[in-house]
């Protein structure tokens, strides 16, 4: 499986590279969010992410977020990822601890 894992700065970039890789043959999309910026952290725009390709989702967003969003924070907008339909969210290994 290929999976392409990038990390856009906003909603039109996220589009078009999902839609890119899609093209070139990518398997899955993987969804790096550290540098997308917060009026794109909903669950619309994540949403119209999802359906721009065919392809299985994954978001995830670690603490080296520009934006130095807690914990807390991230899971809430990650769960939005995963409303819109992402198969999968990928969070930091010590988040139960």
């Amino acid at each position: 499986m290929i999976c392409h894992l990038f990390s856009p700065r906003d909603l039109s970039e996220a589009v078009s590279e999902a839609q890119g890789a899609a093209s070139a043959g990518a398997d899955a999309i993987a969804v790096e969010l550290f540098q997308f910026r917060e009026n794109f952290r909903n669950e619309k725009c994540f949403r119209e992410i999802v359906d721009s390709v065919e392809l299985p989702f994954m978001f995830l967003d670690y603490r080296n977020d520009r934006f130095g969003w807690d914990d807390e924070r991230r899971m809430e907008m990650l769960m939005q990822a995963a409303s819109a339909g992402a198969g999968m969210i990928d969070v930091v290994g010590d988040l139960f601890c």
